[in-house]
């Protein structure tokens, strides 16, 4: 996983970590709490507490996710195997709403090595 956020870049690799996301993520996705793609990122509004994306994107959209993050005031991480973690395939970003759930994963994030 690269946690990208102000530029800095840090490998990062957790099954254990990937687990307790996965857990989080699957109560925001019941909630209601989440938001899939970068359309609904760009549209979101304010009310992003946080934005997941897969490393394997291309690097134009990671420059735009790092400047959504940046203009949104948003922690973005870039994780391996998104579509693993999140339970569904093809989706390359997601983005949560509710701010405790992103909190707590922020948590696994950093407990593992990433930096917001």
């Amino acid at each position: 996983m690269i946690a990208a956020t102000d530029k800095e870049v840090t490998v990062i690799e957790s099954a254990e970590r990937n687990r307790k996301i996965s857990s989080y993520l699957g109560f925001a996705v019941k909630s209601g709490a989440v938001v899939f793609g970068l359309d609904g990122i760009k549209n979101g509004g304010p009310a992003i507490a946080l934005i997941l994306a897969d490393n394997a994107l291309s690097d134009k959209s990671k420059k735009e996710i790092t400047f959504l993050s940046g203009k949104k005031n948003t922690p973005a991480f870039f994780v391996d195997n998104l579509p693993d973690i999140v339970k569904k395939e093809n989706v390359k970003v997601v983005s949560v709403k509710n701010k405790n759930l992103a909190i707590q994963i922020m948590e696994c994030l950093k407990a593992s090595g990433g930096q917001e």
